[in-house]
């Protein structure tokens, strides 16, 4: 339109969607990718806290201080203990599971995977 005024309200904002200069919008994913130890999988959740207890019974020196995590993995659960700072910690851990015979493995978890603690009670 000819005569309209560019700030009136049909006027479109150039600068809504811009960052500040020199700034860079970055989002944290909600869920960003970890580093796990998988020590069990299952298709029934409701079996997967006494699954943990058992592995704790195991070998609670390794578990000491170890949260149960839970993800969905196909029409499965993975079981998991972590996270870990690096791998190399989770290899450790893992190390100390298979001095107590108890198969495990490393496991990352994609950006985006939801992990959720599990309850797993007394």
């Amino acid at each position: 339109m000819r005569g309209a005024r560019p700030d009136g309200p049909t006027a479109v904002s150039r600068t809504q969607d811009k960052p500040a200069k020199g700034k860079t919008k970055v989002e944290v994913p909600t869920h960003p990718s970890r580093i796990w130890a998988q020590v069990a999988t299952g298709g029934n959740r409701a079996a997967l806290p006494t699954d943990w207890r058992r592995l704790v019974r195991a070998a609670p020196e390794a578990f000491r201080g170890k949260r149960a995590y839970i993800t969905p993995w196909r029409s499965n659960f993975r079981l998991l203990a972590g996270p870990f700072e690096s791998e190399a910690a989770a290899q450790t851990f893992l190390n100390q599971l298979g001095r107590a015979n108890i198969e495990g493995f490393l496991w990352n978890s994609p950006a985006g995977q939801a992990v959720d603690v599990l309850a797993v009670g007394k």
